[in-house]
Parts: C-alpha cells; sequence; structure tokens
C-alpha cells in the first residue's frame, strides 16, 4: 500500500520530516519535481515485506530550498553506504556511512547513518550470506 507519511516512527528514528515510498513518490512525478534522499527498505513490525523509502529533501525549482543546506558530498556518502549495505559489502558500508557521519551538517549526529551502523556493529561487521540478503532492515519498532 502507498503511504505518505510525516509522523511516522520511522520519520524519528532516520531523523527525516517526510518519508514516502517509491509507489507515491512515482505519483506524484517525484524524481522530477523533487529532490529526494533515497533511505533504504525496511520490514516494519509485523511485517514480511519491505518498504523502500524516499526523504524528500526539497523542489528541484526552490533555490533557497533545505537541499542547499545539505552536502553534496554527505548525501554522495550516505548513498554509496546504502548501495553498498544493500549488496551486502558491510565494509564498504560502515566506511561510507562513517563519512557521512563527519559531513552531516543539519543534526549533531545523522540518525540514518547511525542506524545502518548499528546493524552492521550487529552483525559482527560481517558481510552477511548473500545467498539470502535482501538488503533490508527488520524493525522491531513501529
Amino acid at each position: 500500500m502507498p503511504y505518505l507519511t510525516s509522523d511516522f516512527g520511522l520519520n524519528k528514528m532516520l531523523g527525516t520530516s517526510i518519508l514516502v515510498t517509491r509507489a507515491v513518490l512515482d505519483r506524484c512525478e517525484g524524481d522530477e519535481r523533487y529532490l529526494v534522499r533515497r533511505m533504504g527498505s525496511f520490514v516494519l513490525k509485523g511485517k514480511t515485506l519491505g518498504i523502500e523509502v524516499f526523504e524528500i529533501l526539497g523542489r528541484r525549482d526552490d533555490p533557497a530550498g533545505a537541499v542547499r543546506k545539505r552536502s553534496a558530498d554527505y548525501l554522495r556518502f550516505y548513498q554509496d553506504g546504502l548501495a553498498a549495505f544493500q549488496g551486502g559489502d558491510f565494509w564498504r558500508a560502515a566506511d561510507c556511512f562513517g563519512q557521512s557521519l563527519k559531513l552531516h551538517d543539519r543534526l549533531p549526529e545523522d540518525p540514518a547513518s547511525r542506524l545502518f551502523l548499528d546493524v552492521i556493529a550487529t552483525a559482527g561487521g560481517t558481510s552477511p550470506d548473500l545467498t539470502t540478503w535482501r538488503g533490508e532492515v527488520a524493525l522491531d519498532s513501529k
């Protein structure tokens, strides 16, 4: 089911304001009208299938928007870390998320990068079995 949320617990966990699913993003021409950051795939408590969520950073036509306040390097490190995490390369993911934490300019700490680093630490830093890995984070709370 597609949804848009501004008060969903995942927002607090990731340090975001507005998250949308891929279905919502597609319906509102999100990739063309809005600047978005892919946040990852999450299996919510009580669910078995993961959902891919995106943070709406701002409108593409807003030159003074919130996106300008984000470091391009920070966003690149986060996206590279997410790609490495979803591909099962935990060593590279940890390195990229660590760099994004150093560059984060909006909060004292980036909750999204911290969440992925915690998942990697829980796994002992060892990359998962790629035959069963789906690149998702299972959440214990709503």
